[in-house]
């Protein structure tokens, strides 16, 4: 399960992502960010994810090489993503 929320701080837009993210859930995460992404700053918030697949990993490395802050990762996952930044 996937929970998507998203709230506004001082023109800061952060989008939380709470559950599993796997690839079959990228679709609606991709349509949330294009729906925010118009010239505000952007926050991804995953503090309450549990878990991401490989797939997943590459696309959050991928969305903070375009320079999307990524806060709240647990070290796991962020080393998932950061393995995916390196190759």
């Amino acid at each position: 399960m996937l929970r998507l929320s998203r709230t506004t701080d001082g023109g800061m837009v952060t989008l939380k992502i709470e559950g599993k993210l796997l690839a079959t859930w990228l679709t609606e995460v991709r349509s949330m960010l294009n729906d925010v992404r118009q010239g505000r700053a952007q926050r991804l918030n995953l503090s309450d994810v549990a878990f991401i697949d490989a797939e997943s990993a590459r696309f959050l490395a991928a969305l903070r090489r375009t320079g999307l802050e990524l806060t709240g990762c647990s070290p796991f996952i962020a080393s998932l993503i950061d393995l995916c930044d390196h190759k």
